[in-house]
């Protein structure tokens, strides 16, 4: 029973349940989603259960929501890397550390996707009457696009990301018996911020024995995970960038994504603003929160941050007018509905012209409830 307690997938699934309560919210709010538990009055599960793309509900609108979905993934597992990966040293030993942590930090994000699964297979029998392997294959389309997007980003860290026997120059797995760094140990100066792990799940998906690594030198172990977040640091910039340049080329239909993979970007934008906050300021976090929400609701007091739509049609004085009773019963006065009622039927005369005269053109009526939401 210790030995399960002490393994990696349990730690940080405690470290999270204890530290990590504004990560979780996101996955809380994902899990309350899909099972209609939140927003169903408005229709969010169903962007998760069925996406629309290009007017379209396909395999393609379904791979981008897993595109959208892998990049929630990544940022959060790269977001809980940078943030606690210095809990678990052991992680510097290994050849492919990011990859291990994200493997063994996948509890939540698996109990996730079988309740989502459960949930997009019933909809998809019972509200869109789809026979099995149409489901299936909008499902894939969901796996092939975080699949896609999960390889991109592990490409990545497996080609920059080194470990201690890398920096070191050492090859395969050739156990150290000197370091070039002279200084305190992991073990003496560093040691009680070590959570103790005893076996970790390893890319084959076997049980392996963390290695101890008191004796390595502090400032070592330190060098790897500072080399380790500045490459996170680069996934997490360039997951910020396409999310802007999306929202820049969203007159375009081709980029105009399904609504719930905004939402999942949004989510990604929200936990590395998060990270960042916390990484950075660490001790100072509350207190320069506190200051950037104090200073943000001053700029939008001052209406610096406001953007005002105009309405087609509507000349905008360069003052202020009147908002006054007297100001409303002159503005309904007849001669105000008479000139806007002749230019009303100069408007309908030039759209009757547009037809044949001895052919009247189609009416049509659209007969729906009302009353809002």
């Amino acid at each position: 029973m210790s030995n399960l307690i002490q393994s990696f997938p349990i730690q940080l699934l405690i470290l999270h349940l204890k530290k990590n309560h504004f990560l979780l919210l996101f996955w809380v709010i994902l899990f309350l989603m899909v099972t209609f538990l939140l927003g169903e009055r408005y229709g969010i599960p169903l962007l998760f259960l069925d996406p629309e793309y290009l007017g379209d509900v396909s395999f393609l609108s379904f791979f981008i929501l897993g595109f959208a979905f892998g990049a929630f993934l990544m940022v959060w597992n790269v977001t809980s890397y940078i943030l606690h990966a210095h809990h678990f040293p052991f992680l510097a030993t290994l050849h492919r550390p990011f990859g291990v942590y994200s493997l063994n930090n996948s509890l939540i994000p698996i109990a996730f996707l079988i309740v989502y699964i459960i949930q997009l297979l019933v909809f998809q029998r019972d509200e869109g009457l789809l026979r099995f392997p149409v489901a299936a294959l909008r499902l894939g389309g969901l796996f092939s696009g975080a699949i896609v997007f999960i390889a991109l980003s592990m490409a990545y860290f497996f080609s920059t990301n080194k470990n201690i026997f890398q920096l070191l120059g050492l090859k395969g797995k050739e156990e150290p018996t000197a370091f070039d760094d002279s200084g305190p140990t992991w073990g003496s100066t560093t040691g009680h911020m070590e959570i103790r792990v005893a076996t970790y799940l390893n890319h084959e998906l076997r049980l392996k024995a963390a290695r101890p690594v008191g004796h390595y030198p502090a400032a070592l172990i330190f060098r790897v995970y500072r080399q380790h977040h500045m490459n996170a640091l680069f996934i997490e910039l360039t997951a910020l960038l396409l999310i802007v340049v999306l929202g820049h080329l969203i007159d375009y239909p081709v980029f105009r994504i399904p609504a719930a993979s905004s939402i999942l970007l949004l989510f990604a934008i929200v936990i590395m603003v998060v990270g960042a906050v916390s990484y950075w300021l660490k001790g100072w976090k509350i207190l320069v929160s506190i200051i950037g929400i104090l200073l943000i609701d001053l700029i939008i007091g001052q209406n610096l941050l406001q953007y005002k739509n105009r309405a087609y049609g509507i000349g905008y004085a360069p003052t202020e007018q009147p908002y006054t009773l007297d100001r409303l019963q002159t503005l309904n006065g007849p001669a105000y509905t008479d000139k806007d009622k002749t230019n009303m039927l100069t408007i309908l005369q030039n759209w009757r012209n547009k037809f044949p005269a001895d052919t009247p053109p189609k009416m049509v009526f659209i007969n729906c409830s009302g009353g809002g939401l």
